[in-house]
């Protein structure tokens, strides 16, 4: 990542006040995902899209667990849980009573479906979505495998972050327009999304519900 990014990404989470608690975390954020962290705190709203797990802002501590133990297979059972912790300290920004952060979710069907851990913790997950789907500042909707492509392509994984103005009066609100590109090919050409593309996207998608017989 450029460092003059870096800075400017830097100063906006500074501008909104952000408590940088991941730093007592150390070496167990990834190098740049600092960063990310502390955009994620300042953001107003988050859009994401997730084809394949449940976002990480919505995932059970026994889902979390689950996924960073095969990432980091050489990890100790103390640095597992701290990891954990960090999932956990991120999610506080979902539930907050001050100005808790807007989220607007797309998950695919595949990601429902795919067992991580075992049966139960994968009803537990479930249910938790679920419950978080009635919060009013939690959006999750579902896309169907029979929706097929609505955008025409396979999506990516994506996160798109909204700021409010800073407290200088600053817009800090991205511009009408985001270019998505998959990180596992950043040579492919980016996905370029709008506000009527991302309703678009969406009007193939149902409302998540409580998965039944959990």
């Amino acid at each position: 990542m450029p460092e003059e990014l870096i800075e400017a990404m830097l100063g906006l989470a500074k501008q909104a006040g952000v408590k940088s608690w991941w730093h007592q975390y150390g070496d167990l954020i990834p190098k740049d995902f600092d960063v990310y962290v502390g955009l994620e705190a300042a953001a107003a709203k988050l859009t994401s899209y997730q084809p394949e797990l449940i976002p990480g802002l919505l995932q059970t501590p026994e889902y979390d667990r689950e996924l960073v133990r095969r990432i980091w297979p050489h990890d100790s059972a103390e640095e597992v849980e701290k990891r954990v912790q960090i999932k956990a300290q991120r999610q506080h920004i979902v539930t907050r009573r001050r100005r808790p952060v807007i989220l607007d979710v797309v998950v695919s069907e595949a990601a429902l479906r795919r067992v991580v851990g075992s049966p139960s913790i994968m009803a537990k997950q479930l249910r938790h979505l679920a419950d978080m789907s009635t919060r009013e500042n939690v959006s999750v909707r579902v896309l169907p495998f029979d929706a097929g492509f609505p955008a025409g392509v396979s999506m990516p994984p994506f996160v798109v972050l909204d700021f409010d103005e800073t407290p200088a009066g600053v817009e800090t609100e991205p511009s009408d327009h985001v270019g998505v590109r998959d990180s596992k090919n950043p040579t492919a050409p980016a996905l370029i999304f709008t506000p009527n593309s991302w309703d678009s996207f969406t009007t193939t998608i149902t409302p998540a519900v409580a998965p039944s017989g959990t």
